[in-house]
């Protein structure tokens, strides 16, 4: 299971075309240190439809990506560059891996 301490959601639209390279580009210019082990980093399109996720282990990074058929995510319009999100779950509510890219569509 894919452990993550902290959560980054680049608010206002992305530009998903590009993969891995060009989204880290982005954490890099975001932040002084670059992306930082067991953190992950957000990005919506303009039509908040789809979501990508970005996430260093320690060892490599991930890319997950998610793709709504109809409808969109809830997703902050302000473009502001990233916001941090505190996961705090109890350790017996803590959700699986799996789970951790469930959110509301509208």
């Amino acid at each position: 299971m894919m452990r993550i301490e902290m959560i980054w959601l680049a608010l206002g639209a992305s530009d998903l075309r590009g993969g891995i390279d060009a989204l880290l580009g982005q954490v890099v210019r975001g932040f002084a240190q670059g992306a930082q082990v067991h953190h992950a980093y957000v990005f919506a399109n303009r039509r908040a439809d789809r979501l990508k996720v970005l996430v260093y282990d320690g060892v490599g990074m991930w890319l997950c990506t998610r793709r709504l058929q109809a409808g969109g995510f809830a997703w902050p319009r302000e473009p502001v560059i990233l916001a941090r999100f505190v996961p705090s779950f109890p350790a017996a509510r803590r959700p699986k891996a799996r789970n951790l890219l469930s959110m509301p569509a509208q």
